[in-house]
């Protein structure tokens, strides 16, 4: 069935974008956070893993849930360190769609 697939990898997502976020208490590289998330990785399946921890690094920023903390650092050519800016629940990360009706 595809909804229950569907809903199962929404649930993996929000899992491992909320191990990144608890990981985010303090400041880390994406390459920390992924290592945080999904341990020692190598070869091409650890480039995919990085991959994917940028892209929740990413909606988390765009989402104002993280913050860069090293601007100086980054300006010096140096890797972006981003930290939580608060607790957030996991029923907050990925929120569903929702559906509007007009009548």
């Amino acid at each position: 069935d595809l909804y229950p697939r569907i809903e199962s990898t929404r649930e993996n997502i929000i899992r491992r974008m909320g191990k990144a976020l608890n990981a985010l208490a303090e400041p880390l590289t994406v390459a920390e956070t992924c290592h945080t998330v999904y341990g020692e990785t190598a070869g091409y399946s650890g480039l995919l893993m990085i991959e994917k921890t940028g892209a929740y690094i990413e909606y988390l920023y765009e989402h104002g849930m993280i913050e860069i903390v090293n601007t100086d650092e980054m300006e010096q050519g140096g890797p972006a360190r981003y930290r939580r800016l608060r607790e957030i629940p996991d029923s907050e990360l990925l929120p569903k769609e929702q559906k509007y009706v007009f009548i």
